[in-house]
């Protein structure tokens, strides 16, 4: 299965609750290039890199329950986001798939064009995380 159709499966596996969705979008308007931990907490938490950690550590989760092949991989987060270390800063980007996955995907690149505090209002209250389906 093509990398791109794993993730697919993660996003379409249970709805996306708010912070994962301002992870993505934050990510997804930066392009390919990298956002520093800080800038990233900054923009997604107001500057809380513990909450910025949770986030991560939820996605990983996430990736790592879809099934029991990721489980036994332990893919984390590395099969949506990229990191690398770069002068004492972790830095992130999402993975050219996760991009491809929210492309093709109607309901989540609509929520990519929201601003974050609209995705926050929009997205709230845990009956109105994001759903998103194989077919958008």
């Amino acid at each position: 299965m093509a990398d791109a159709q794993l993730v697919l499966l993660v996003v379409t596996r249970k709805p996306i609750p708010p912070g994962q969705l301002v992870l993505y979008k934050v990510l997804y308007d930066a392009g390919d290039g990298w956002v520093g931990q800080k800038e990233l907490a900054q923009q997604t938490h107001s500057g809380s890199v513990a909450a910025l950690n949770g986030v991560l550590r939820a996605l990983a989760n996430r990736v790592d329950q879809t099934s029991a092949e990721f489980k036994r991989e332990k893919h984390g987060f590395a099969l949506m986001i990229e990191k690398i270390a770069h002068e004492g800063e972790w830095y992130y980007r999402i993975t050219p798939e996760l991009r491809q996955v929210i492309d093709s995907t109607p309901h989540l690149k609509d929520t990519m064009a929201l601003s974050i505090a609209d995705i926050h209002a929009k997205h709230s209250k845990m009956k109105d995380w994001l759903i998103v389906d194989a077919g958008g």
